[in-house]
This record gives C-alpha cells, structure tokens and sequence, in this order.
C-alpha cells in the first residue's frame, strides 16, 4: 500500500546548476551524490526522508525540452508563502505568477533549471 512520496526523479542536462538551485537557492540538503552504472547517468538526491528530488544527468543529455512527458510540476509544501516567495525573489528565482488562493490553499508558479515548473502550496 502507497504510504507517502519517495522522490521525483528530473532528467537534466546540468547536474551542477540543479544542485545549485535546488541546495543552494532552495535550500534542501544533497544527501546522496553518485554515478549509476546501470542508468549510465550521474545521480543526486536532495531533500530529507520522504519526499526527496532525484537528478539524474545522463551521459548522453537528453533531446527536447525536459519535462516535457510525465512531469507536470513539482510542489513544495511551505508554512508562510508570502514569506518564502520574497526570500527566492530576493535570490533571484523569477515566479510566472502572482498568489492564488482557493479550497483553503494559497499556491504560486515559478520556474526551476531547464525550465521545470514548480510550485509554493500552503495548506
């Protein structure tokens, strides 16, 4: 039975500068970092527990824009939107638009490396 979400895996071309914003800008943890021989790609897990983001950069970079099957976007569950999305403008991280708010949520778009859509929800 499906208790929780394990990770959501992102094919990207620049392993580094998706590091980088996911660590650095958003600040989750890289916890596991290796080469995978049978994926033929390096690989990176970020985030803690459940819930964790897996990059993996392929030795041959994918064609077309990433994302582009099977991911519609990324959601990142935050306590004080309004808060946390001042803090990524203030790094730089360019949102696509405004606060909407419905069913007792508040949520926002913005954009990750390689163009990936995700999002700010506060429950």
């Amino acid at each position: 039975m499906i208790t929780a979400t394990d990770h959501v895996a992102l094919t990207v071309r620049d392993l580094e500068g998706a590091i980088e914003f996911f660590h650095d800008l958003l600040g989750l943890p890289l916890t596991w970092r290796t080469y995978d021989h049978l994926e033929r790609a390096e690989i990176a897990f970020l985030g803690q527990s459940a819930g964790q983001i897996e990059l993996l950069a392929p030795d041959e970079p994918p064609e077309g824009p990433v994302g582009s099957v099977g991911l519609t976007h990324l959601a990142f569950l935050v306590d004080d939107i309004e808060a946390t999305r001042a803090e990524l403008e203030g790094k730089g991280v360019r949102f696509t638009d405004e606060i909407k708010s419905a069913f007792d949520l508040k949520w926002t778009y913005f954009e990750g490396p390689e163009g990936v859509r995700l999002e700010l929800i506060e429950r």
